[in-house]
């Protein structure tokens, strides 16, 4: 089931360690990762920091992914 990150905004902190998907536009196909960082401002989720499965690192805005539940 995927759901989106945006109920999670006032409480950035819970996302630590959750599961994510990234969906490529460009390329057809997506991947999954887990969540490493939350970077916040003014209780705004700004962006979270993801490590994929195939061990890459993307610094992307919250709304870039959606939660794997």
């Amino acid at each position: 089931m995927i759901t989106n990150i945006s109920a999670f905004k006032k409480a950035p902190s819970r996302l630590l360690g959750r599961r994510v998907v990234y969906l490529y536009s460009n390329k057809g196909k997506s991947t999954t990762g887990r969540i490493t960082t939350v970077s916040s401002c003014n209780k705004k989720l700004l962006q979270l920091s993801v490590v994929m499965d195939d061990g890459t690192i993307l610094l992307r805005s919250w709304k870039s992914f959606s939660l794997l539940d």
